[in-house]
């Protein structure tokens, strides 16, 4: 744990007094770990989409689940794919491996700038995804599938667009 939870701290000081009958338990943060803790472990509890991340770890096939929810089942396909042809690779690591590029140009945009607190908050969660988001700019997409075709601002700009390229084009002699 890198940083206490604000929410948790209150809730255990709002308590105090009410705390001889509660238990407080750990919540493992690892997925595998969650499997031998109540209530992660009963399956009929998980979402579908955690049921089917259980699945595979467990080296179960859940293919079925992920079709009869939609759950993407055509990226999960392709991502089993390369996972599979990843595993069959023999070729050891080398020095290129995790080498992304030179990031001279976001350590001095980050030490213009300096962090914002929700950079600061996303690191002390998980310094991969810190990584991810704001150094490779890496966004989740929660079904990729739904995002296809203009997002609301791109709609926005394209109209602006159209409105500025349609009165650069109009005589307005009542401006005068």
């Amino acid at each position: 744990m890198l940083a206490p939870s604000w929410y948790l701290t209150e809730l255990r000081r709002a308590l105090e007094g009410h705390a001889d009958h509660l238990k407080e338990f750990t919540i493992p943060r690892s997925i595998v770990d969650k499997n031998d803790t109540e209530p992660f472990d009963r399956e009929d509890l998980l979402l579908a989409e955690e049921l089917a991340v259980r699945l595979s770890l467990d080296d179960r096939d859940p293919t079925s689940l992920i079709e009869a929810f939609d759950l993407a089942p055509a990226i999960y396909k392709q991502g089993r794919q390369v996972v599979e042809r990843l595993d069959l690779s023999s070729a050891p690591l080398d020095a290129f491996d995790g080498v992304v590029s030179p990031l001279s140009d976001y350590w001095r945009h980050f030490s213009e700038r300096g962090p914002s607190p929700t950079a600061l908050e996303n690191y002390s969660r998980c310094p991969f995804q810190f990584f991810a988001r704001h150094v490779l700019g890496l966004e989740r997409l929660e079904r990729p599938e739904d995002t296809m075709g203009p997002s609301p601002a791109e709609f926005g700009e394209v109209g602006h667009l159209i409105l500025k390229l349609t009165y650069q084009g109009v005589d307005r002699p009542w401006l005068l």
